[in-house]
């Protein structure tokens, strides 16, 4: 049997002078109430916003994702969510 995660809560962490920055916010995302994935990035990027996961940089400048989807459909579940809530952070401030 297959476990479905469902995102349950998302926090938007607006930053100030966040026009002059391409990390416009970053965010923490919850799964079934039960887990937390934080430190999440919302970058503005040429074709628009996009999320960038938590990842952890080595002493040798190597990149390491630490919490990522294994497939293109989660990532994108958790991209369109995380937006969404952004945009309504930013609309209701």
């Amino acid at each position: 049997m297959k476990n479905t995660l469902e995102i349950t809560n998302v926090k938007i962490f607006t930053l100030k002078n966040e026009s002059e920055k391409k990390i416009k916010a970053r965010a923490s995302i919850v799964f079934n109430d039960c887990f937390r994935v934080s430190n999440i990035k919302i970058i503005d990027g040429e074709k628009g916003l996009f999320v960038s996961l938590p990842k952890y940089i080595d002493d040798y400048g190597n990149h390491w994702q630490v919490a990522a989807p294994l497939n293109r459909e989660m990532y994108q579940h958790i991209q369109d969510e995380v937006i969404h809530q952004y945009t309504v952070a930013k609309a209701t401030a």
